[in-house]
């Protein structure tokens, strides 16, 4: 039997960005994404918080939090018992899965980017193509789980 994963519930998308006069160079820019995963075992969901954040940084110019977006995604996980260690309290999600949901996620931030810049002197400042590989291999800890 294999599981099953649905998109139930996308939320709580919070977006800021700081006005600047000064022209900015885009190679200036650090970007930071985390992600924090949740799974909660009565209504067997699985919540990922996605958080960006563009720091600027120049000799002549500094703008913490330049950018900053963040929003949960909610994921419904049926036959979970395919993948929940009882003994562990943890999930073992296949790495092609979570991989997938990363590549989502991604994805999804890069969309809502382009339309909250739309209006805004950041217009033509995209999302640089991220490898979900990366992500998940700079991932440290595993799934939070709540019962």
């Amino acid at each position: 039997m294999a599981i099953e994963i649905k998109l139930i519930k996308f939320d709580k998308i919070q977006f800021s960005y700081k006005d600047t006069d000064e022209t900015l160079i885009y190679k200036n820019i650090n970007i930071k994404i985390d992600f924090n995963f949740l799974y909660i075992l009565n209504d067997n969901n699985l919540h990922v918080k996605f958080h960006l954040i563009y720091d600027y940084k120049s000799d002549e110019l500094e703008l913490p939090e330049l950018i900053t977006l963040s929003f949960i995604t909610v994921y419904n996980i049926r036959n979970i018992e395919e993948v929940y260690d009882h003994e562990l309290k943890k999930l073992k999600l296949d790495q092609k899965l979570i991989l997938t949901l990363l590549t989502m996620i991604i994805g999804t931030a890069r969309g809502i980017l382009v339309v909250k810049q739309k209006e805004t002197y950041l217009s033509d400042l995209y999302l640089p193509f991220i490898q979900a590989d990366q992500i998940y291999n700079q991932m440290k800890e595993g799934i939070e789980v709540k019962e």
